[in-house]
């Protein structure tokens, strides 16, 4: 159909419509991604944190993670509300301080964060070149939280998307963000298909 073309050309990630040599379903990567995925339900249904500062919040983590840093998810999983409020809110803060006229936060500011990793945060890197730190980031927020936590943000939006129509973009407020862009959130079936990208699937063995 033409409109399905117009979305699969919109995409960051290529969508497969036939069944590639390695390929994943969205029910896989919601298995795969299933302690990432707890932890943002958490964050957005029962703290009620904002939908969009949460998704950034997750693409920071999985860049962390990516760069060979503890993994903060996993380690605030079971963490208090007020631990896991206050490691989302440093978040923000170094993500913010990617503006291009924003000096790197004060390491007293990120206590919890370092706390959490039980290493430091990396803000000299962060820094050292900025627009290479965002497109990381940006890479996260729009090749895997674009398409692990959509169900969830449904959830969270409903009052702007009553009904569930498959291939439909969800409007997320905050987006597009100062720094970080546009991202494109498709409603996606669980049977949806998706090529196989080693670069983020950090061990996955179809197991």
């Amino acid at each position: 159909l033409p409109y399905l073309n117009l979305l699969y050309s919109a995409l960051p990630f290529p969508l497969t419509k036939s069944i590639p040599m390695a390929s994943i379903t969205l029910l896989d990567l919601h298995q795969y991604h299933r302690v990432d995925r707890s932890l943002f339900a958490r964050m957005v249904i029962q703290l009620s944190r904002d939908p969009a500062e949460s998704l950034l919040a997750m693409a920071f983590w999985f860049w962390l993670k990516d760069k060979n840093f503890p993994c903060l998810i996993t380690r605030i999983l079971r963490a208090s509300d007020f631990v896991v409020n206050k490691v989302i809110d440093e978040a923000l803060l170094c993500l913010n301080s990617l503006a291009p006229d924003q000096p790197m936060p004060p390491i007293a500011d990120i206590y919890f964060t370092g706390a959490a990793m039980q290493s430091y945060v990396p803000l000299n890197m962060m820094h050292r070149d900025k627009s290479l730190t965002i497109n990381g980031i940006k890479y996260f927020l729009k090749r895997v939280c674009s398409c692990i936590f959509t169900d969830i943000l449904r959830q969270v939006t409903a009052g702007d998307h009553p009904e569930h129509v498959l291939y439909q973009s969800l409007n997320i407020s905050g987006f597009p963000h100062p720094i970080f862009g546009d991202v494109t959130i498709l409603d996606l079936p669980s049977y949806q298909l998706f090529p196989l990208d080693h670069t983020w699937m950090w061990g996955w063995n179809g197991t």
